[in-house]
């Protein structure tokens, strides 16, 4: 073993915090506002519009940003791209420049009123923790 304890297979991980790809779920959860659409329409470049879309879907979806080097299913990229005409392959671009991604992912958070996780928050999801795992003896409920 690497050390580092292993809590859910691989399996398990990408069903909790993997980006979708069925069509109920796109439109469910990636579906964008109009305010989210406003805020998108304010970038000039293509790439910079859908690069900060998807960072906002990831984010009220899976609460999350979109990580380094991960490739997102197709699906979601069109699902997405076709609701602020911009081609899906400006995302290429988009993966260029990590400054980009960090500040989008920033942006992201203020407009869903969000924030970072810091050190004072790790009692909260402590308690929070225990009192999941207190009620269920599975990993996924826990997670």
């Amino acid at each position: 073993m690497d050390g580092a304890a292993t809590l859910l297979k691989a399996d398990r991980w990408s069903a909790l915090l993997g980006a979708p790809e069925d069509e109920e779920t796109l439109i469910r959860h990636y579906t964008l506002s109009q305010s989210e659409l406003d805020l998108i329409q304010a970038k000039t470049a293509a790439h910079n519009q859908l690069g900060l879309a998807v960072q906002l879907c990831l984010m009220r979806h899976l609460g999350r940003s979109w990580r380094h080097a991960e490739i997102l299913p197709p699906a979601l990229v069109e699902f997405v791209a076709e609701q602020i005409d911009v081609a899906s392959a400006a995302l290429v671009e988009y993966g260029r420049r990590e400054q980009n991604r960090r500040e989008h992912a920033l942006e992201a958070l203020r407009h869903l009123g969000l924030r970072q996780a810091d050190k004072h928050d790790l009692r909260t999801a402590l308690i929070a923790a225990i009192a999941a795992a207190d009620a269920t003896d599975h990993g996924l409920p826990i997670a």
